[in-house]
């Protein structure tokens, strides 16, 4: 995949295309857009609101041609199996990665390992907004539900 404006990386950059309305009618009115499309474009916006914060992978972009829509992210390794395979310290730094997005003002609402990636050096990545609030207003990871059922099955201490 080519992607316009990227600088000529000194390795090969890993992509995931996640994609919607791919198969849709051509015939179907200007700008509409099936749920799982408005899913889409609502991750990426999302995704746009987190650029620049470390959390989640780099967002290259979300494209949108006759109505078929592709959400290009950096590929950030596999799902992670289940939270008890991570150190304290890994289950530490994922938590915070978690109270970072809540100070960024969004809400995941899916916490859970299948949202969460793991690379080959062990790094974590929460991945898949599509379900995200953005606006959330935080109240800190002793008052707020997401982060304390978080920190519950995480099985770490707040």
């Amino acid at each position: 995949m080519y992607l316009e404006g990227l600088k000529p990386a000194p390795k090969p950059v890993h992509v995931v295309v996640k994609l919607a309305d791919w198969e849709r009618d051509s015939e179907a009115p200007e700008g509409s857009q099936t749920p799982y499309g408005k899913s889409l474009c609502y991750e990426a916006k999302i995704y746009h609101h987190l650029v620049g914060s470390n959390i989640g992978p780099h967002f290259y972009g979300v494209f949108n041609n006759s109505g078929s829509i592709a959400l290009v992210l950096e590929y950030k390794g596999k799902r992670l199996p289940d939270f008890g395979s991570l150190t304290d310290d890994r289950k530490q730094m994922l938590f915070n990665q978690a109270c970072n997005l809540h100070s960024l003002g969004v809400k995941h609402k899916y916490l859970a390992p299948r949202n969460v990636l793991v690379n080959k050096e062990g790094d974590l990545t929460i991945v898949d907004f599509h379900r995200s609030k953005l606006g959330h207003k935080c109240k800190g990871s002793r008052r707020c539900s997401e982060l304390k059922d978080f920190a519950e099955h995480l099985q770490i201490v707040v």
